[in-house]
C-alpha cells in the first residue's frame, strides 16, 4: 500500500505537470512568473507567509496554489510556519528564478524539508522530484506546548531590542561566539546574500558559517529596525533593513528576528 504523504507528493507533482504544461501552450521562452505552491505532507496545519503578510493555512495532507496576483511583485520572502510560530522551510523568489528554456523545459526555486513530522515542499515553476520521503529528526517539527509561545511571547519590546542590537553589532565585530549565544539551542536561521541562500541550526553549524562570512568582510550598516510593542513568535516580530557589503559588492536586504524566553529562536535574512 502506497503511504498518504508519498500519494500526495505524487499527486502535486502531476497537478505542477498540469499546470506548466498549460503555461507552456501560452507563453514564450523566457523569465515568467509562476504560481507559488505548497504541499503539505507534514501532519501540522501549516501557515504560508510571503514578505512577511500571512497568505493561506494548508492543512495537514493538502496542497494550495496561490496565484501570482493574489502576492505582491517579486522577489518573494517566502516562509511556512506552525502555529506555535517554528519557522519549517523558507524560500526566495526572485525575478528571473522561472523561466521557460529554448528546449520547452522549466527552471524554478523550490525548497524540500524533510521532518519528522512528514515532508514539506514549496516551489514555484517545476514541482520537486525524488526519492520517497525522510524520517527526519527528532525535535525538527513544532516544539511542546511551552508558555514560550504563549498570545504576546515571552520577550519584551526591550528586550527584544537588545537582541537585535547585539546580534548586529557582534556581527560587525566579527565575534561568532558571541552571535551564536544570542541563539537558544534549536533554532533556525535563513541567510541569503545575492541568491545564494543558507539554512542553518545548531551552533556549530553557525560558527562555521559565520566564520565563512567574515573572512569576505561581511558588515551591516544603515540599519532602520522596528520593534513591536508586544513581540509575539506567531504575529509580531522585530524586522530590520539594513544596506550590507560583503567581498565588496554591496547589498540591500531586510531581516525578522524572533525571540522566546529572551534568546533569538529564529532569523531570516535576505539581500540582494
Amino acid at each position: 500500500m502506497v503511504p498518504p504523504n508519498v500519494r500526495l507528493m505524487r499527486a502535486a507533482r502531476w497537478l505542477g505537470a498540469i499546470a506548466l504544461l498549460i503555461s507552456a501552450a501560452c507563453a514564450g521562452i523566457g523569465p515568467t512568473i509562476a504560481d507559488l505552491e505548497v504541499s503539505n505532507g507534514t501532519t501540522l496545519p501549516i501557515t504560508l507567509s510571503v514578505n512577511g503578510k500571512a497568505i493561506t493555512t494548508v492543512s495537514p495532507g493538502n496542497v494550495a496554489r496561490i496565484s501570482p496576483s493574489l502576492l505582491p511583485p517579486l522577489p518573494w520572502t517566502v516562509e511556512a510556519r506552525t502555529a506555535g510560530g517554528r519557522v519549517l522551510a523558507s524560500l526566495t523568489v526572485r525575478p528571473g528564478d522561472v523561466e521557460q528554456t529554448a528546449d520547452h523545459a522549466y527552471k524554478g526555486a523550490a525548497v524540500r524539508k524533510d521532518l519528522s513530522c512528514g515532508r514539506l515542499d514549496i516551489w514555484s515553476g517545476p514541482p520537486l522530484a525524488g526519492p520517497a520521503p525522510g524520517r527526519g529528526s527528532p525535535g525538527d517539527c513544532d516544539p511542546a506546548p511551552s508558555a514560550s509561545f504563549s498570545i504576546g511571547g515571552s520577550c519584551t519590546k526591550q528586550i527584544a531590542a537588545k537582541l537585535v542590537d547585539d546580534f548586529f553589532e557582534s556581527w560587525n565585530a566579527n565575534d561568532a561566539s558571541r552571535v551564536a549565544g544570542l541563539f537558544s539551542s534549536d533554532f533556525y536561521l535563513h541567510d541569503s546574500v545575492g541568491g545564494r541562500a543558507r539554512d542553518l541550526v545548531g551552533r556549530d553549524e553557525l560558527q562555521r558559517y559565520l566564520t565563512e562570512r567574515f573572512a569576505l568582510g561581511d558588515r551591516f550598516s544603515d540599519l532602520t529596525i522596528s520593534i513591536p510593542e508586544n513581540p509575539s513568535p506567531s504575529s509580531a516580530n522585530p524586522t530590520v533593513s539594513f544596506v550590507r557589503t560583503a567581498n565588496g559588492t554591496t547589498y540591500r536586504g531586510n531581516a525578522k528576528l524572533v525571540c522566546v524566553n529572551n534568546m533569538l529562536v529564529d532569523v531570516v535574512m535576505s539581500a540582494e
